[in-house]
């Protein structure tokens, strides 16, 4: 590994390229999230129907901690780093499947419980992280991308697991029963992986680099005082706060899906209604991706796509399961062990499951979108990523806690369409507020800024000539308060590092004319 002075165009296949780290951190998603996902989806924690009940209370547990700690990974991984902050991150999951294994063979609840606690300690560790990579090592107009890319594979990982769990189910168990010992054996060997990507494949943030060899940004060394405040002060920002009911309902079909496919189907039928709702967010991702970086036209006109889209899917899924639950008998009395795919009752319900595929994740990444729109700076977005899986966790917490506590489906329903509804005339005024682009407004840990705290005293004559060229045609108005990641912070102006304007790699395919566009729109 070079040092974080050397500026020379790294290899295509370096682990310290944006891209690159991106793509590591998706691989962790991959073999982490995604397969919990794909277990959380076999309903009643992949055992028999008479576990959900105790599904359900070890992941009110975890969502519930994870809310609460997921306010502070974000500092967390500030001072420990993305490469440790990931590792304790996966450490819960393999813990996680074993308990519910355990239960699903012993029906002692001390375990699962336990392994919902400890993984709601370490998962916001991971996402913290994976949030920080997602948002601070893309540009503006890639921001979309690397969301997607991220989504991507770690809902590949959920297919491929489903898959795995499909065919070991359909080859060898009754529908009665619960998942073999084999699928859970499979999944606790997927998530060990990750520990591989996570040791061997995450830099440190002043080591990753463009494709033309400059760093990402300029990366601060704080307390875990000027942490902690810095965390106050993001939850004092007014777009944060009103994005706190679009975060807290992200996720929440996670939250009651899972019942309405363990209450309703079979085994097997369970299995492979998980291969199709993580193989439906697949292409989706990439529709998300497109709609908010590549349609021409400026970011504000964009996002009003984006969300308006992905509006109409939203209220037109959660309304279809109301009326469903409402006049379906046969959800009100399913067979013993639950519909199966030869039924005649089976196209209606598997239909929505596959629409609500689109929901679950299209609602994310847009709801990212609009938050990476606020800022550029590396420290507050690694607290983005926390307090997004923090609050996001709340929301699921509840929904898992209804469930458990018997609460009617539609009253669940009810709960979750207001709320997903409510969201997105939020997002919409936020585009409004967004500004074409952040480059022009913003200094000290920016894209494609030629310069590392950790070497202060680089002369400006040393720096590539685009970005020279940049600084010189920059405003100079901004004070020496906004180069610090917090206000309260004393930094001397003349400690500041030179700042870049719009800078954008050819490397990465993006469209120059567009972004010349943007500049000229957040100029004015």
């Amino acid at each position: 590994m070079g040092s974080v002075t050397d500026h020379a165009t790294p290899s295509h296949f370096s682990r310290r390229l944006t891209f690159n780290q991106n793509l590591i951190s998706g691989c962790v998603l991959f073999f982490t999230v995604g397969v919990y996902l794909a277990v959380l989806g076999l309903g009643a924690g992949g055992g028999k129907p008479s576990s959900q009940r105790v599904s359900d209370i070890s992941n009110s547990s975890l969502y519930g901690i994870y809310a609460v700690f997921g306010f502070f990974t974000g500092a967390i991984m500030n001072k420990l780093g993305p490469r440790l902050t990931m590792t304790i991150g996966v450490a819960g999951y393999p813990i996680y499947v074993a308990g519910l294994f355990y239960y699903d063979r012993t029906s002692h609840e001390w375990f699962p419980i336990l392994g919902g606690i400890l993984l709601g300690l370490s998962a916001p560790m991971l996402w913290s992280t994976s949030g920080f990579i997602q948002w601070a090592y893309a540009t503006e107009l890639e921001k979309g991308k690397y969301i997607a890319i991220q989504y991507f594979i770690n809902q590949a990982g959920s297919v491929v697991g489903s898959l795995v769990a499909f065919i070991i189910i359909f080859r060898g168990t009754s529908t009665m029963n619960g998942s073999p010992t084999s699928v859970y054996i499979t999944f606790i060997i997927l998530i060990c992986i990750a520990f591989l990507f996570t040791v061997f494949g995450l830099v440190r943030p002043r080591d990753v680099r463009r494709p033309d060899g400059t760093p990402v940004a300029v990366f601060h060394n704080l307390t875990m005082a000027q942490e902690l405040k810095g965390v106050a002060k993001v939850l004092r920002d007014y777009r944060v706060l009103a994005m706190l009911p679009v975060i807290f309902s992200c996720e929440l079909a996670l939250g009651i899906l899972p019942s309405v496919n363990g209450r309703y189907f079979n085994l097997r039928t369970r299995a492979m209604n998980n291969v199709i709702f993580y193989l439906v967010q697949l292409p989706s991702s990439i529709g998300c991706a497109f709609l908010t970086d590549r349609l021409p036209f400026g970011r504000r006109m964009r996002g009003y796509i984006a969300v308006s889209v992905l509006g109409v899917i939203v209220f037109s899924a959660w309304i279809a399961l109301l009326v469903w639950v409402s006049v379906s008998s046969r959800w009100a009395s399913p067979p013993t062990g639950g519909v199966d795919w030869t039924g005649s009752d089976f196209a209606g319900p598997f239909v929505l499951y596959l629409v609500f595929g689109i929901v679950y994740g299209s609602h994310q990444q847009i709801g990212m979108w609009v938050m990476g729109t606020f800022t550029n700076e590396p420290t507050v977005l690694a607290i983005y990523g926390g307090l997004w899986k923090g609050i996001a966790a709340a929301g699921v917490a509840v929904q898992f806690g209804m469930a458990a506590a018997k609460v009617s489906y539609h009253a669940q329903i009810a709960f979750a369409l207001a709320l997903q509804v409510l969201s997105i005339p939020i997002m919409l005024l936020l585009v409004a507020k967004a500004r074409e682009t952040n480059y022009k407004s913003e200094v000290g840990a920016k894209e494609g800024l030629a310069e590392n705290t950790s070497d202060p005293s680089r002369p400006a004559d040393t720096l590539p000539a685009e970005t020279k060229r940049d600084v010189a045609n920059a405003p100079q108005s901004d004070t020496a308060a906004a180069h610090a990641p917090w206000p309260d912070r004393d930094v001397p102006a003349d400690s500041l590092p030179p700042r870049r304007s719009v800078k954008m790699e050819q490397e990465l395919g993006t469209d120059r004319d567009h972004i010349q566009r943007a500049a000229e729109l957040g100029s004015k």
